[in-house]
């Protein structure tokens, strides 16, 4: 039963019959997802935009009512869209709001047929109608091009434009892949450019990274304009996740060999080297490789200081239960290297909670006669009283 399309389609017949006498923006007024979807059939057959006002007021909003004063807006409006009003009170209302992430402003929208927002606003104005139309005649070649992969560059340009700028879409990884190799330094300058490169071409083989490793003016200029650190850390999240997922020690090499030395301060690149090889062999739980390759960096570099950033790091990044002994071993080692404060207080802690009070007395003792301030001579006296009672 469709008597709801075929009411639809008689006010759609005498809208389009171009009403420019109207006084008003033709809204039709939709309650139910089903009438919704009733429209968007409609106009994806008459190959229309959408027009539509949503908002949570009990009165008509004051843009509205502005609006309608435009006779020129309201001719527009009323010849080249099919208008919609939604209100937040009514059932599709509610999906509505949370399908295109509104809150309780009101907006105004223009959409393609196939639910795409090509513009959104809070006010209302000529522009407004023109602009969403132009962008609709132009998105919809645009699309037809892209779903048959023969975008140009500038047309790739407009079709990242619209879908991010209006509505954050980035698109997808396979468009990534399609839209990559067109790109050039210079367009590496195009600011419009760069969530599309910092989000989406992320693999650590691309061509744009190895572009940007090399370029000085947009990744170790310390005014630069592109966000370097930011793509940085996406593609090392990235591809350690998909080393970690997959077992592949040969991508964690390559982030190690190829994407750590582009790391942007340089003298952290060589503890970022040590760091993504430790990430990945403790995701896969290998602690007899991890304790090699730590002992290995601590006794190459030889500094008290880092066998406590190795111990808190990993004291804090996994289960106790499967590090404890580890965490040992580091504390024993950078205590025999230099017996300070902090390692021989950490040692107490670490023996308490594994059970062993009688041993946690010889390191409890050391830090009380390290403590260089009244903090420390505090949290070694609470140490005591825990043991004692």
């Amino acid at each position: 039963m469709r008597l709801g399309l075929i009411a639809i389609v008689f006010v759609f017949i005498f809208l389009s019959a171009e009403n420019l006498q109207a006084k008003n923006i033709n809204y039709i007024t939709l309650n139910t997802v089903g009438a919704w979807e009733e429209i968007v059939l409609l106009c994806r057959q008459k190959k229309v935009p959408l027009f539509v006002t949503y908002t949570n007021e009990a009165k008509i909003p004051q843009s509205v009512k502005t609006i309608q004063n435009n006779t020129r807006a309201v001719k527009f409006a009323n010849k080249n869209y099919v208008s919609v009003y939604i209100n937040d009170y009514s059932q599709l209302g509610k999906t509505f709001k949370s399908l295109f992430r509104l809150d309780d402003t009101t907006h105004h929208m223009v959409l393609n047929p196939i639910e795409e927002v090509l513009l959104k606003q809070t006010k209302l104005n000529y522009e407004f109608f023109e602009e969403g139309f132009r962008r609709f005649e132009q998105f919809d070649e645009i699309m037809l091009k892209h779903y048959n992969r023969a975008l140009s560059k500038e047309e790739w340009l407009i079709y990242l434009d619209i879908k991010y700028n209006n509505f954050g879409y980035l698109g997808t990884v396979s468009e990534a892949n399609r839209f990559i190799p067109k790109l050039n330094e210079t367009d590496l300058s195009n600011p419009k450019v760069w969530p599309f490169i910092t989000k989406l071409c992320l693999d650590i083989n691309n061509s744009i990274l190895k572009t940007l490793s090399t370029n000085t003016t947009l990744v170790e200029n310390p005014n630069r304009e592109f966000p370097w650190l930011e793509y940085y850390i996406n593609v090392y999240n990235l591809n350690l996740s998909f080393a970690i997922d997959n077992k592949d020690s040969s991508r964690m090499s390559k982030i190690k060999e190829e994407l750590v030395p582009l790391y942007p301060n340089t003298a952290k690149r060589e503890y970022q080297k040590l760091l993504v090889e430790q990430q990945y062999l403790a995701a896969l739980e290998k602690w007899k490789s991890y304790e090699k390759l730590t002992f290995s960096y601590l006794k190459k570099n030889n500094e008290p200081d880092d066998y406590y950033t190795e111990f808190d790091k990993l004291y804090y990044s996994y289960p106790f239960n499967k590090i404890s002994d580890l965490l040992e071993e580091i504390l024993e080692e950078g205590i025999e290297q230099k017996s300070t404060y902090k390692l021989n207080y950490n040692m107490a802690e670490l023996l308490i909670a594994k059970g062993q009070n009688d041993r946690a007395w010889e390191y409890v003792n050391a830090a009380t006669k390290k403590a260089s301030n009244a903090k420390e001579e505090t949290q070694t006296a609470l140490l005591k009283q825990y043991l004692l009672y």
